[in-house]
């Protein structure tokens, strides 16, 4: 089991919870990033991650990220998701 500490630019509502949608890696040039797709996409791998936010103030929230799956950038591109960006990202 793995857990991280993140910051985040405001407290995720519900406090907590789970993400639980497939990524899709794309290639641009020589980078490759994952991004959100649909369940149904060619390619899409089931990725699931748990949230808890620690402590939250005006400028931003504390939260424990647990990836339930090993995609790359997986807690960020679920952050992001539920509009919750990784503060810096």
């Amino acid at each position: 089991t793995k857990t991280y500490l993140a910051l985040v630019s405001a407290a995720p509502e519900p406090r907590e919870g789970d993400v639980n949608v497939p990524l899709i890696r794309q290639e641009i040039g020589r980078e490759s990033y994952m991004r959100v797709t649909a369940f149904d996409t060619k390619g899409a791998q089931g990725s699931r991650s748990r949230y808890r936010t620690l402590s939250a103030s005006e400028e931003g929230a504390l939260v424990e990220l647990q990836p339930f799956t090993g995609r790359m950038h997986q807690l960020r591109v679920h952050m992001a998701h539920i509009g919750r960006p990784l503060i810096g990202d």
